[in-house]
């Protein structure tokens, strides 16, 4: 028996995205801020966090502007190709890994 299967073909931007600092190395209640950018238009961004012996943790999700939350702000950029993440008064909670995602998605009907 023959089955058939709806095939859809999804057209996807390749974009580089660039995280600085790489390393950052902070006393208690300092605060800091990484930034993302990209090299294409981003219609969304995620901010992640990532504890040793833990799978990553969405933080943030943002389609764009400023979102502020108790100590933490993220932003996307007006040109959508840049954003920040700042964190005011760290505590030992904070430390972590924290990474970048963004989308961009061309929408072509075939």
């Amino acid at each position: 028996m023959l089955l058939t299967v709806p095939l859809l073909i999804l057209w996807m931007q390749v974009s580089q995205i660039k995280q600085n600092p790489q390393f950052l190395l902070l006393q208690e209640v300092e605060d800091f801020t990484i930034y993302c950018n990209s090299s294409s238009t981003l219609n969304g961004l995620q901010w992640y966090k990532q504890r040793p012996g833990d799978g990553p943790v969405l933080i943030k999700l943002f389609k764009g502007g400023e979102v502020k939350q108790k100590r933490r702000t993220a932003q996307l950029g007006e040109t959508r190709k840049d954003s920040s993440l700042h964190k005011a008064a760290s505590q030992t909670a904070d430390a972590g890994t924290y990474f970048c995602a963004g989308s961009t998605v061309l929408s072509e009907h075939l």
